[in-house]
């Protein structure tokens, strides 16, 4: 079941997470976005967060599309950390063992899901089991198969309660983060003009 990622914060053997935190300033990251448009940056954020930083802290941030771009420029040193998921992570071990060896997670989300189908309640119960069925078997028809090839999923799977608390808690800290955030450039701003 593939319905869910988990993102993880790579570094090389020799930086500890709190090492990150204490020299954030310092720091470059390269941020892994090919999967969701926020979530991997609003993981982050939550778990910096829960340490008293913020990804705005970091000195640089790089958005890359594809999972080498955060990963190799980190074993080659040329950037601090690099957030992807652990199954692209997984992938790129394979086929380089010599990442493992000098890499390291520091921190790893709680699996994430990152694409979701939903219906409204006004669809009525017969049509919505026949759109469920269809959907969760989509992976054994040529047109299904080919469909979830282009969004890198092998099927679709139901979305359990907890999954979807996940994500909610996940939201909720995020809108809760970036309130905080803007009221913190506002009073910087007020800072500056004063």
């Amino acid at each position: 079941n593939n319905a869910s990622q988990q993102f993880i914060l790579l570094a090389n053997k020799e930086i500890s997470f709190s090492d990150v935190v204490g020299s954030m300033s310092q720091r470059s990251i390269a941020l892994d976005k090919r999967w969701s448009s926020s979530f991997a940056e609003d993981w982050l954020n939550k778990h910096l967060s829960d340490h008293g930083a913020s990804v705005s802290d970091f000195k640089k941030l790089v958005v890359v599309e594809k999972p080498s771009q955060a990963v190799l420029p980190v074993f080659f040193k040329k950037r601090d950390l690099g957030v992807t998921t652990a199954n692209s992570f997984a992938l790129m071990t394979e086929l380089n063992p010599q990442l493992q060896q000098q890499l390291h997670v520091i921190a790893t989300s709680p699996p994430l899901v990152l694409f979701m189908l939903c219906a409204p309640e006004t669809v009525d119960q017969r049509t919505r089991a026949e759109i469920t069925e269809q959907l969760l078997t989509l992976h054994r028809q040529k047109v299904g198969h080919q469909i979830l090839l282009l969004s890198k999923a092998s099927s679709m799977a139901r979305v359990t309660a907890s999954q979807l608390a996940t994500i909610k808690a996940l939201a909720e800290s995020s809108k809760a983060g970036k309130a905080n955030d803007q009221h913190k450039q506002l009073t910087q701003r007020e800072d500056i003009e004063q």
